[in-house]
Parts: structure tokens; C-alpha cells; sequence
């Protein structure tokens, strides 16, 4: 599931991830949102394998505040060279640490804390309204304030 995020004012996508171990951050995100990066000593630096196959080279950690719609929280993420329509994984440890209950009609995700609880709302907000309209046949019947995030010539 994939929500809006910001780190230092820059904008990006989270994806909400429980088949990742951990959380992870690309590092064209991390540099356009001025993190520091901490590397470690060369015999740190490895690999990671993705579900698709695919290796990844580890360029180091960084701790960081994140916002999601009404939460806010520090995350620790392991830097990779990702390129995809995400910037930010959160896998088991994000999980693990905040304990996040989701919402299965609406894909909102609420987070307990101290002050109540802080929800998350789906990056495509309109997962609810639409799982329970009428099924849309044309482009002409999709409603006029439902606003695609894609590029209907490329299909993506």
C-alpha cells in the first residue's frame, strides 16, 4: 500500500511493505531531502536481494523524521541505490515499531500514540468510494474530481 510522505518539506511515496525486513530509503530521495548518510566501514557495505531477483548495493543508514497525513515519527532506513515509483519502504521494523492498525475498506492506516491516534490516509483516497460505486466501464464515467496519477499513453 502506498501512502504520501514528506521528509525536510520534500514530497515523495511511502510503500507499506510487511515482506521487507527492514526500511528503506532511495538515495536519490535521501539527497533531495538533505539526509546524511552514515556508512559504516567498507566491510559493511553488501547486498540485498529483491523479490524480483534483482541486487542491490547497501550505501549506508540514516535516521529521519517522516510525515504521513497526521503522523509524524522518527524511522531508521537503509540506503539503496532504488529507483521505482516509491522513495521510502517501510518493512517489518517500521511495523514492528509502530504497530499500525489498517483500515482494509478505505487502505487508511491509524497509528496509537500519546496524543490518540494518528491516521494515515491511502495515497489514492478514493480506494472506498470506489470499491463501492457502480463498476466504471468508460473514462467517461470515472468522477471529474478523481484525479489519476498516471500516464494513460505509457499504461503506467
Amino acid at each position: 500500500m502506498m501512502y504520501h510522505c514528506e521528509i525536510n518539506k520534500v514530497l515523495g511515496t511511502t510503500l507499506v511493505d510487511t515482506g521487507a525486513t527492514r526500511n528503506y530509503i532511495s538515495a536519490r530521495y535521501a539527497k533531495k531531502a538533505n539526509l546524511r548518510f552514515s556508512r559504516g566501514d567498507a566491510n559493511s557495505l553488501r547486498n540485498i536481494r529483491l523479490p524480483n531477483g534483482q541486487n542491490m548495493t547497501i550505501l549506508g543508514q540514516c535516521e529521519f523524521e517522516l510525515k504521513m497525513s497526521q503522523w509524524t515519527g522518527t524511522v531508521v532506513a537503509t540506503i539503496l541505490d532504488l529507483e521505482a515509483d516509491f522513495d521510502v519502504v517501510f518493512g517489518l521494523s517500521w511495523h514492528r515499531q509502530w504497530k499500525p492498525l489498517a483500515d482494509w475498506d478505505t487502505l487508511d492506516m491509524f497509528i496509537n500514540t500519546p496524543e490518540g491516534a494518528q491516521r494515515i490516509v491511502h495515497k489514492y483516497g478514493y480506494v472506498k468510494r470506489l470499491m463501492n460505486a457502480p463498476i466504471l466501464t468508460s473514462l467517461e464515467d470515472w468522477p471529474v474530481d478523481f484525479k489519476c496519477q498516471c500516464d494513460l499513453a505509457s499504461g503506467r
